[in-house]
């Protein structure tokens, strides 16, 4: 059995992703990436997964995990292999970037109060 390579996703829709600072930036993006890839989508993937109105993080997991599930499905077509391909890599990463800045969100909120002494 032959493990396949994670799908590479190209350096401009990466570089956007990496610089977004907040979780509505990343869905933003979702948005916009969906819409310049459109016909992409409406061609390719007609009722097989249908994919959620992106209008919060959760609708982006959603939509990472139709499209991970459509991509190892044998419903794929040869023919939707590579907008599935592209779109799972984008969504991938978008995900990643959502659970670093909630991390990082996370790190600032936990940070413990300077210790006092039993003075004050």
């Amino acid at each position: 059995m032959q493990i396949a390579e994670k799908p590479t996703l190209d350096p401009q829709w990466r570089s956007e992703i990496e610089q977004a600072s907040s979780e509505a930036a990343l869905v933003a993006l979702a948005r916009r990436y969906l819409l310049r890839r459109q016909g992409e989508v409406v061609a390719n993937l007609p009722g097989i997964a249908p994919l959620p109105r992106l209008l919060s993080s959760g609708d982006v997991s959603l939509a990472t995990y139709r499209l991970r599930r459509l991509y190892c499905s044998p419903a794929l077509e040869t023919i939707q292999a590579p907008f599935v391909e592209h779109a799972v890599a984008f969504f991938d990463a978008l995900c990643e970037r959502i659970f670093e800045l909630r991390f990082q969100e996370d790190s600032r909120q936990r940070r413990l109060p300077p210790l006092m002494s039993a003075r004050e």
